[in-house]
């Protein structure tokens, strides 16, 4: 299950003390949490793989999205 091996990681992020990725992750975690509530299920529901496939594109999807942006804008810092 996606949902779980993402809690995993994000022990392991903690052990490594890997911030950039342990912020990504608890992201993802949030976003799971979100996509739950907007389907009127409770936030500690477990998240199916198709859900949480979902969830994760539209997140890179924005991402990409915002580096654009800040490339068009002309703010390196934050595209870094």
């Amino acid at each position: 299950m996606i949902q779980e091996s993402i809690k995993n990681e994000i022990k392991v992020a903690l052990r490594e003390k890997n911030q950039v990725k342990l912020n990504s992750l608890r992201a993802l975690i949030a976003a799971f949490t979100n996509e739950l509530v907007a389907e009127k299920k409770t936030p500690g529901s477990p998240v199916p793989d198709e859900m949480a496939l979902r969830v994760i594109k539209r997140a890179i999807r924005q991402h990409k999205d915002s580096i654009s942006q800040f490339e068009a804008g002309g703010r390196a810092d934050l595209v870094a």
